[in-house]
């Protein structure tokens, strides 16, 4: 076995995502994984390893298969493991050099290495935190709204709550939360993606900013660049180990962050204002979240111009409906104040967010 790295890969699933063109190969590889206490996801060609390339924790390949990836320019990431039997010829070295790999290892000799390298840490186990992502079904949806009051919402529960930015072109949750304007900002997106090497969750956690109880990742009024999917898999294995709940808001562009964030959601809530174009537009992107979350449910935002109700866009959306959002008259104008949203603790927002966090809780939710 030869390491060729030292890397953060991002966390999906504790099970590898295997792609082995040799069949017996292939079912090594299964048996190790399941000897390591997780289960393999094995997948039958290049369609299907492209979705899950950058929300996969490890990814398992032989020669044959690295050379499909090679060639279809997937981008470097971490965590991927290419294998084979016997001592490793030279065209290996240039496999692996081609798709960024961390190691190089052959069977039988590195078996035991494999299993321990597959093996759920005792973090992992003990981590119970929830990741919660929103995304808005076309553009002022309302999703960074319902986001914050989700987080606001969850922190008056007592609940350790972290709420994160993911949007970097968005207006920015800074505002919806009516710190704009505070000195206080603490630690965001740019010094989590300087830090080359984090030096702890707890170290990061202490220099997030706050809002009472709840801890904040938010890009601040100097925004610039983009968020990577191996920033945002480092961001949510920081949270997820110190708190109960990661709320998450998403753009609604694939980028990698989104990607990663969404492969790691225990719940997507899909926003979609009750109107006719409206529910167009979340028609289009739907399959999109479908595809790459574990479990999407639809919230449904009133008033309807056309007489829409929630459960006729839920049919046309084929997604379960999560939540009917009533109009809360005062809302724009409270934000425009900075007033945080979902204040009023018996207003629609507020009520909603409180059923949504008890829909949490309760199994068998959600399409996937």
């Amino acid at each position: 076995m030869t390491h060729l790295g030292n890397r953060t890969s991002p966390h999906s699933t504790d099970g590898p995502l295997v792609f082995i063109e040799e069949p017996n190969l292939a079912d090594d590889v299964l048996r190790i994984a399941a000897s390591a206490g997780v289960t393999a996801e094995l997948v039958p060609d290049l369609v299907a390893v492209r979705r899950r390339w950058l929300s996969a924790r490890t990814i398992i390949l032989d020669a044959l298969a690295a050379k499909q990836c090679a060639q279809a320019l997937l981008p470097f990431r971490d965590g991927v493991i290419l294998i084979g039997r016997g001592e490793p010829e030279d065209a290996i070295w240039e496999l692996a050099s081609g798709i960024s790999a961390d190691h190089v290892v052959t069977l039988p000799a590195a078996e035991t290495w494999l299993t321990e390298r597959l093996r759920p840490t005792r973090a992992a186990a003990v981590n119970a935190g929830k990741i919660v992502t929103v995304v808005g079904g076309c553009g002022g949806a309302g999703a960074s709204v319902l986001a914050t009051a989700l987080a606001l919402t969850s922190s008056r529960r007592e609940a350790s709550t972290v709420l994160i930015d993911a949007d970097p072109l968005g207006s920015g949750l800074d505002l919806t939360l009516g710190r704009e304007s505070k000195d206080d900002t603490g630690a965001g997106w740019a010094d989590l993606m300087a830090e080359a090497n984090p030096q702890g969750s707890s170290n990061i956690m202490d220099v997030l900013p706050r809002l009472g109880d709840l801890c904040l990742l938010l890009w601040g009024r100097e925004r610039s660049g983009s968020l990577t999917g191996e920033a945002m898999a480092t961001a949510l294995d920081i949270v997820t180990h110190e708190s109960q709940l990661t709320i998450v808001d998403l753009p609604r562009y694939p980028d990698e962050a989104t990607l990663v964030a969404l492969a790691r959601s225990t719940r997507t809530f899909f926003v979609v204002p009750a109107s006719v174009p409206a529910t167009y537009a979340a028609a289009r992107l739907a399959p999109f979240l479908i595809e790459h979350s574990p479990a999407v449910e639809c919230v449904v935002r009133g008033p309807s111009p056309a007489g829409l109700s929630p459960h006729d866009i839920s049919r046309v959306l084929e997604l379960p409906l999560a939540a009917s959002l009533k109009a809360e008259p005062g809302l724009a104008a409270a934000l425009e104040r900075g007033e945080p949203p979902g204040a009023r603790l018996r207003g629609p927002l507020a009520t909603s967010c409180q059923e949504l966090l008890t829909r949490l809780d309760e199994p068998g939710k959600g399409r996937k």
